[in-house]
C-alpha cells in the first residue's frame, strides 16, 4: 500500500496528542509525588518523569515537528487549536538553544527534590534539602545562558513565566508597592479599630475543616465528576484537563480555620477556571491567568458580606454562633505573621518581594544558597517588622524553590 499523506493540519494534530499525552502523564507523576508516592519510589518516578521529558524534547526539536510548526499557516487550524500552536511554536523555538541533557537532567532532578524538601519541612531543617537546591540553581543558571539573557539570568526565568516581562518592570512594581503599602501598615497597626479574630483560632477538628472546604467547592460550582479534592501537607493544584482537575486542601492544625478557608478559596477559583477553559495542552495557560482566578476568589469574593451569608451555613458551630458582621470583620483582619500564606492581602506583597529578591539575587550569584535562612529572616526584619523563629517560618514557606520554580506568584 502507498505511504498515507496527511495535511500539515492534519500533521500538527497528530504533534499535539503526542504533547498532551506527555504533559498528562507528567501531571499525574507530579500528583503521586505530592499526594501517595512512597519515599523509595521517588527514583523511579524522577526516572519516568525523565523519559517524558526527553520524548517531549526530542518530538518539538525533531525536522518534522520544525517543518509543520513553519509551513503550517495557523488561520488554516480550528480556533481551539491556536493557542495551542502559538505555545508549541514557542516551545520548538526556545527547546533548539537548550540541550537535551539539561532539559532532561533538570525534570528528574526536580522530580527527586521536590521529595527532599517535604523531608526538610519534616526536619524543619533547610539543610536537608539545600544540596538538591544547589544543583537546581546551577541547572537553571545554565538554562539563562542557554537563553542568552547575559548577566541577567533571572531575566530569563520571568520572560519564561511571562512573555517580555523583565526585572526592570518588577522592581518598578514593588518600589511603587512599598510606596503604598507600608504606610497604610503602619497605619493599621496604629489604628484603634481592631477587630476580635480569636474566634477564627478555635479547636475545629480537621476532618471538620475539610468537610467545609468541599462544602466551599461545590457552593463555587466545582465539578466533582472532572476533578478530586485531597487533603495535603501543603496547598497544590494539578489541572490534567479540564475533566480532571486534582486539588489538595491543607487543614495544618485544628487552630488554622482562616488559613484552610484562604487557601480552599484560592483554589475553588484556580479550579473553575481550570474547569471551564479550552486549551488543549495546560502549559499554554499562563500562570498569571490561574492565579487571578484564585486572588478573585480568595481576596474579593470570599471578602464580602455576601458571601457569608451563603455560606455560613456550612461553617463549624465554632464559627456559625458569631454574627455575619463579626465573621465578615474578622476574615478582613490584617494579620501580622510571618507565614505568606497566613497573610492578609496588605502583607502578601512584602512576602512576595521578599521571594522575589532572594530569587533574583540567587539567580544573579549574589547570595549563596547556604546563606538563605538568614538573609530570608534579615529581609523579614526589615519589611515585615516580624522576627523568623525557625526555617519552616522562614526560607521553607517558599514552596516553589521545591523544584526552583522561580518567579513571583500570589500564593504557596
Amino acid at each position: 500500500m502507498p505511504p498515507v499523506t496527511r495535511s500539515l493540519e492534519q500533521e500538527f494534530e497528530v504533534v499535539l496528542q503526542r504533547l498532551i499525552a506527555n504533559e498528562h502523564s507528567l501531571a499525574l507523576l507530579r500528583w503521586d509525588s505530592y499526594m501517595y508516592g512512597s519515599t523509595k519510589g521517588a527514583q523511579m518516578r524522577a526516572n519516568l518523569m525523565g523519559t517524558l521529558a526527553e520524548d517531549t524534547y526530542r518530538h518539538l526539536t525533531s525536522e518534522s515537528v520544525k517543518q509543520v510548526v513553519e509551513q503550517l499557516d495557523p488561520n488554516d487550524l480550528p480556533t481551539g487549536m491556536l493557542s495551542s500552536f502559538t505555545y508549541i511554536q514557542k516551545q520548538a523555538r526556545r527547546l533548539e538553544k537548550i540541550p537535551y541533557e539539561w532539559y532532561t537532567k533538570y525534570e528528574k532532578h526536580a522530580a527527586k527534590a521536590m521529595q527532599m524538601w517535604t523531608e526538610a519541612r519534616k526536619a524543619n531543617d533547610f539543610s536537608v534539602f539545600r544540596p538538591f537546591f544547589d544543583r537546581l540553581v546551577a541547572l537553571q543558571m545554565d538554562y539563562a545562558d542557554y537563553a542568552g539573557f547575559g548577566d541577567d539570568r533571572y531575566g530569563a526565568i520571568l520572560d519564561l513565566r511571562e512573555d517580555g516581562l523583565t526585572s526592570e518592570q518588577v522592581d518598578a512594581w514593588f518600589q511603587q508597592l512599598q510606596e503604598v503599602v507600608l504606610p497604610l501598615l503602619s497605619h493599621v497597626k496604629q489604628s484603634n479599630k481592631q477587630p476580635k479574630t480569636g474566634f477564627l483560632f478555635e479547636e475545629i477538628e480537621i476532618e471538620e475543616q475539610m468537610d467545609v472546604a468541599k462544602s466551599l467547592f461545590e457552593l463555587t460550582n466545582f465539578d466533582f465528576e472532572s476533578g478530586r479534592i485531597d487533603s495535603s501537607i501543603h496547598p497544590f493544584f494539578v489541572p490534567l484537563s479540564p475533566e480532571d482537575v486534582r486539588v489538595g486542601i491543607s487543614a495544618p492544625s485544628a487552630k488554622e480555620f482562616k488559613k484552610m478557608m484562604k487557601e480552599t478559596l484560592y483554589s475553588c477559583g484556580q479550579s473553575l477556571f481550570a474547569q471551564t477553559s479550552n486549551h488543549l495542552l495546560q502549559a499554554e495557560v499562563p500562570a498569571s491567568m490561574q492565579q487571578a482566578y484564585g486572588l478573585l476568589f480568595s481576596s474579593f469574593i470570599s471578602k464580602s458580606k455576601s458571601f457569608f451569608l451563603q455560606c455560613k451555613e456550612h461553617l463549624p458551630d465554632a464559627i456559625h454562633r458569631y454574627s455575619i458582621d463579626e465573621i465578615h470583620a474578622g476574615m478582613n483582619a490584617v494579620d501580622f505573621t510571618i507565614v505568606k500564606n497566613d497573610s492578609s492581602e496588605l502583607m502578601v506583597p512584602l512576602h512576595l518581594q521578599i521571594g522575589y529578591e532572594l530569587e533574583k539575587a540567587i539567580m544573579n550569584g549574589e547570595i549563596a544558597t547556604r546563606d538563605l535562612p538568614h538573609v530570608w529572616a534579615d529581609k523579614a526584619g526589615d519589611y515585615l517588622s516580624l522576627a523568623t523563629p525557625h526555617d519552616l517560618g522562614g526560607i521553607l514557606q517558599e514552596y516553589h524553590f521545591a523544584t526552583a520554580d522561580f518567579g513571583p506568584k500570589p500564593l504557596n
